[in-house]
C-alpha cells in the first residue's frame, strides 16, 4: 500500500525507542498546548528517561479547561510513556506502571500517587500496541482494579489507555510531527511555482 509522507501507520509509531517516543510526545503536548493557548510552562516533559521518575513521563497541571482533542485534560494529566513490545495487561506490567517495585509493591509510585490524589488523569501512552479490547474498557478496568486492591478511594479513578490508533488521531492534525516519527523531518524539500 502505497502511503503518502503525511499519512502515519502504525509501524512508524512502532518502530520508536524509549528516548524517541518520550520526545515526540513533549511535541504533540507542545502542539496541542499551542492550539489551546495553553501555557508551556505548564508542562513537563524531561528528557532523561532512565532517571527515576516516580511513575510519570510527563504531567501538564493547572490546566484550566480541556478541551481540543483531549490530550489534555482539566486540572492534572500525568503520562506514562511505553514504546515498543510491552503487553499492557500482564499483571506484572501493570503493577511496574502504578506501583513500586518488590518489596514495597502495594504502594503506589509517588507521582501516580500525587496524580490520583489532586484528582489527575494517569494517561498510560502505548507507541508499541494496538490490541483491542476484549469487552468495553477492559484494559483501563485493569489498571483501576489494581488500583482499587491497593486502596478502595482509587475505584473511581481517571486513568486512560491511549494505543497506537488513539496516538495517530493526535499526531495527524500536526504535519510537521508526522514528517518526524516518518523520519523525514530534515529533507531538503523543494518547491515548484504553479
Amino acid at each position: 500500500m502505497n502511503r503518502g509522507i503525511f499519512t502515519l501507520s502504525t509501524e512508524d509509531l512502532g518502530r520508536l525507542g524509549s528516548t524517541e517516543a518520550v520526545q515526540v510526545f513533549r511535541g504533540l503536548l507542545w502542539a496541542e498546548a499551542t492550539a489551546l493557548s495553553i501555557a508551556k510552562n505548564l508542562i513537563d516533559v524531561p528528557g532523561s528517561i532512565t532517571a527515576r521518575d516516580g511513575g510519570v513521563d510527563a504531567k501538564v497541571e493547572g490546566v484550566a479547561v480541556g478541551a481540543g482533542q483531549g490530550i489534555i485534560k482539566a486540572g492534572t494529566t500525568c503520562y506514562q510513556i511505553k514504546a515498543g513490545k510491552f503487553s499492557p495487561t500482564q499483571p506484572a506490567n501493570i503493577s511496574k506502571i502504578l506501583c513500586r517495585p518488590a518489596p514495597n509493591s502495594h504502594e503506589l509510585l509517588p507521582k501516580v500517587k500525587t496524580c490520583l490524589e489532586h484528582d489527575g488523569t494517569l494517561v498510560v501512552v502505548l507507541f508499541g500496541n494496538d490490541s483491542p479490547d476484549r469487552t468495553d474498557k477492559h484494559l483501563r478496568n485493569l489498571y483501576v482494579n489494581k488500583l482499587s486492591e491497593i486502596n478502595s478511594r482509587y475505584k473511581s479513578a481517571k486513568v486512560e489507555v491511549w494505543r497506537q490508533s488513539k496516538l495517530l488521531g493526535f499526531f495527524q492534525p500536526f504535519p510537521s510531527l508526522v514528517l518526524k516519527l516518518k523520519g523525514y523531518d530534515n529533507a531538503p524539500f523543494k518547491f515548484h511555482p504553479r
